[in-house]
């Protein structure tokens, strides 16, 4: 099995690209699904996790594997926070309008959840002062579900996958019941949850597709599936507006899986998220994603009469390229080289 597929790498850096310079920097005009790609986003997550970790997850204790998930994403999280959140308090002191980029409340106990990671969708939905970095928050939560299913189900693949299944339209009924359970926020927690396991469930069967005998059945299924993916929504869709408002329970179940199946089985896309440019985009994805946010609060505090100028998107887009690529060659090599050396001391003592 391969380490990594490119094809999908491509696509969380195409999702990243277009949320940093198509939603919250418009820089082009964008379809009103485009906020949606911070599932697919989720859901590429979900696919990853899946396919690196299944079968290892079987005998990982813990603290082994969640340590490395949080330690590989936390000390870029954490330079990013710092960064919006000192810019923040400067702004504040110099009297800005900072409602117009962060609402974001600025009290002890919002910042030390913050710090951790886990401000939005654990104990309360307020968004950190790095606006996009709730997905982190909640893929946490992700990792830490997923864990436990792994863990009961690693003796029976039927009970692995039914828990799956079983949490996956669980989170699909909270968002369409709008139910706020104890201690996470319904909606972007179920909405990160639910495409998380959609990346799970999509990875299962690309897995089975490679195998033998897996290639007939999955022409069949996907030609089903698109046809279901294409047809079913524009028959629903004015029932769920009515009922949602919003396109979010079309996205966790629809929109996900199908541009995950594309990527995967449609060869000229999958080629093009194969090239060069989009599997650079793929490698600065987690940089781009939690730098864009500091960029925007510059051009908005400071220089607040080129927003949305031509000025203003050539700088902010040169800001968040420069800020992104330099953090991922540099700064978030250098982080994870400093963690693992952290974690390999810490787990060596507990074995000692």
């Amino acid at each position: 099995m391969k380490e990594r597929i490119e094809s999908i790498d491509g696509l969380r850096g195409l999702a990243c690209f277009i949320l940093a310079f198509g939603w919250h920097y418009p820089l082009f005009d964008c379809p009103s699904i485009t906020p949606r790609l911070v599932e697919v986003f989720v859901g590429i997550s979900g696919f990853g996790m899946a396919y690196a970790f299944k079968d290892r997850l079987k005998d990982m204790n813990f603290s082994e594997y969640f340590g490395g998930r949080y330690f590989k994403l936390m000390p870029l999280y954490w330079v990013t926070f710092f960064c919006c959140f000192i810019l923040q308090v400067i702004a504040l002191l110099l009297g800005k309008d900072t409602s117009v980029v962060n609402d974001c409340d600025m009290d002890f106990l919002h910042f030390i959840q913050g710090v951790a990671g886990i401000e939005d969708g654990w104990i309360i939905g307020a968004l950190p002062v790095n606006e996009p970095a709730w997905t982190v928050n909640v893929v946490f939560l992700c990792y830490i579900v997923y864990y436990i299913v792994c863990r009961l189900g690693k003796t029976s693949n039927n009970l692995y996958y039914g828990l799956i299944v079983f949490l996956y339209f669980l989170a699909v009924s909270c968002i369409f019941r709008r139910v706020d359970l104890p201690f996470f926020y319904y909606d972007n927690t179920m909405r990160g949850l639910a495409s998380f396991l959609m990346g799970v469930l999509v990875c299962a069967f690309y897995k089975r597709s490679t195998q033998n005998g897996g290639k007939f059945l999955t022409g069949v299924f996907l030609i089903f599936f698109l046809f279901y993916a294409l047809i079913m929504p524009k028959v629903l869709h004015r029932n769920f507006e009515a009922t949602m408002g919003d396109e979010r329970l079309l996205t966790v179940m629809f929109y996900v899986p199908t541009l995950l199946f594309i990527v995967l089985y449609f060869y000229p896309i999958k080629l093009f998220m194969e090239t060069t440019i989009m599997q650079f985009f793929g490698k600065i994805s987690i940089s781009l994603y939690l730098w864009h946010w500091f960029a925007k609060m510059i051009i908005m505090y400071f220089l607040p009469n080129v927003y949305k100028s031509a000025v203003g998107s050539i700088l902010y887009f040169l800001i968040t390229l420069l800020l992104s690529t330099l953090s991922h060659f540099y700064l978030e090599k250098y982080l994870q080289v400093l963690c693992n050396k952290i974690l390999l001391m810490m787990f060596n003592k507990n074995r000692e």
